[in-house]
């Protein structure tokens, strides 16, 4: 009886050891400082985007720069900044939430700025519009 509890402990421990070498540990991809173009990150979402989401997705870029395309509000009211071409991009772009109009009331189409903001991905369809939240302008 002792051997066969004695097994089944070693057994056990196997399990649990597969298990952790079997685990995949994602580490922030996140630099101080970074400098990430709007047309990087939506030529990346364009072209692949699981990959795109395994890159940036729940990634706060330190530093998006790009240039505006217009300024409005979702269908939340919250408004936000589409970064991007529309002869390059076909109505897509990334477009920048913010918590307060205040934030970018000033901007026009055609300014360069830079953005802090969260990636939380890209909305599905043929469009390709990359989404990033609680941004906020840095220059």
């Amino acid at each position: 009886m002792k051997r066969v509890i004695y097994v089944l402990v070693i057994i056990s421990l196997l399990s649990g050891l597969i298990g952790v070498v079997g685990c995949e540990v994602k580490s922030s991809k996140s630099t101080v400082g970074e400098l990430i173009l709007a047309k990087d990150i939506y030529s990346a979402y364009a072209a692949d985007k699981i990959k795109a989401d395994e890159e940036y997705k729940g990634r706060i870029l330190l530093q998006l720069q790009g240039t505006v395309n217009h300024t409005g509000e979702d269908s939340f009211n919250n408004p936000y900044i589409l970064l991007g071409s529309e002869e390059e991009w076909v109505g897509g772009g990334v477009r920048c939430l913010f918590e307060d109009e205040g934030d970018i009331s000033s901007l026009s189409k055609g300014d360069k700025i830079t953005v802090k903001g969260k990636c939380s991905g890209c909305i599905p369809g043929n469009v390709i519009i990359v989404i990033l939240k609680d941004c906020s302008l840095v220059s």
